[in-house]
C-alpha cells in the first residue's frame, strides 16, 4: 500500500469520528417536511460516508449522491446496503455532469470551502452554485449554508424569505 492510500483511508476514518453532528440533517429534513409534499428526488454533492444522504433515504426520499473520495464512498456503500432508493458514485464535482430534474440539491457541511482545485477558488465555488441551479428542475429547492455571499441571481436562483432555501426560477 502506498502512503497516499493509507492517508486517505485514515482521513475518512478520522473524519467520520469527528464529523458526527446531526443538526444539519435535522435542518434539511425539517425544510423538506415544511416545504415539500412527499418523497423528493434529491442530489447530495460531496455525500462522503453518507452522514446526510442515508438519513434522507431512510426518510423515504430518492437519493443520488456523489463524492470524489473513494474511501468515504466505501463507507457510504456499506451503510446503504439493502436500500433501493439511494445511488452513490465516484465523481469530481467540478468536471462532472450533475444530472438534472432534481427536486432538491444539497451542498452541505463544508463542501463549498473544501473544493479541491487548481483554478480560482471563487470561480470554483460559483461553478458549484451554477451546477446546483442546472441540476434543479423548475421549482426545485437548494437548502444551503453559504460561507459567503454569492451572486445568487447570476446562478438563476433567488433567496426565499428568511430561510436558507434557494429556488430555481420557473423558466
Amino acid at each position: 500500500m502506498n502512503r497516499d492510500f493509507i492517508a486517505r483511508h485514515w482521513y475518512a476514518y478520522i473524519y467520520e469520528q469527528q464529523e458526527n453532528q446531526t443538526h444539519d440533517v435535522e435542518f434539511i429534513l425539517d425544510i423538506l417536511r415544511k416545504h415539500t409534499d412527499g418523497p423528493q428526488k434529491i442530489l447530495e454533492v460531496g455525500c462522503g460516508g453518507g452522514r446526510i444522504c442515508i438519513p434522507l433515504a431512510q426518510a423515504g426520499h430518492i437519493i443520488t449522491g456523489f463524492d470524489a473520495d473513494e474511501h468515504m464512498l466505501l463507507r457510504c456503500y456499506n451503510r446503504m446496503k439493502g436500500m433501493s432508493n439511494i445511488t452513490c458514485y465516484l465523481a469530481d464535482a467540478l468536471t462532472s455532469d450533475w444530472g438534472s430534474d432534481f427536486d432538491v440539491v444539497v451542498l452541505a457541511g463544508n463542501v463549498l470551502i473544501n473544493i479541491e482545485t487548481d483554478t480560482d477558488y471563487e470561480k470554483a465555488q460559483q461553478t458549484f452554485i451554477q451546477k446546483a441551479a442546472i441540476a434543479l428542475k423548475a421549482g426545485g429547492h437548494h437548502p444551503e449554508k453559504l460561507a459567503q455571499a454569492y451572486s445568487i441571481a447570476n446562478a438563476g436562483l433567488w433567496l426565499a424569505q428568511r430561510s436558507r432555501i434557494y429556488h430555481r426560477e420557473n423558466i
